[in-house]
């Protein structure tokens, strides 16, 4: 069993073979199973206080910042300088703090007429 599974794994045929197997051993065992599923995916918590600016480099060599975060979506932007980024993130900051304070409640003064 070894060797068969060592000799599929050696191609790229054996190798979608062997993880179609696996798939269809996976569905068999949910089907005949009593117990609940669990669910195996979790959402991921998307937080819109914070941002995060990472250094990377690509297969190539090439470095990049890479801002992430800060708004109602997850998002990522690539920057060339980490300078960039911090630009960036202050101008997201300003926006929303601008968005918030047109979205405050002010008093309106009405007239009630009984």
């Amino acid at each position: 069993m070894k060797r068969l599974i060592r000799g599929l794994s050696r191609t790229r045929s054996g190798l979608l073979l062997l993880t179609g197997l696996a798939t269809v051993l996976e569905g068999v065992e949910s089907a005949l199973t009593t117990r609940e599923a669990a669910p195996k995916v979790r959402r991921a918590v998307v937080r819109s206080d914070f941002f995060s600016i990472r250094r990377t480099q690509s297969e190539l060599g090439y470095t990049y910042w890479v801002l992430q975060g800060h708004g109602r979506f997850a998002s990522f932007a690539l920057f060339d300088t980490w300078q960039e980024a911090m630009d960036e993130a202050n101008r997201r900051i300003g926006a929303e703090i601008e968005a918030a304070a047109r979205v405050t409640a002010r008093p309106v003064p009405m007239s009630v007429a009984f």
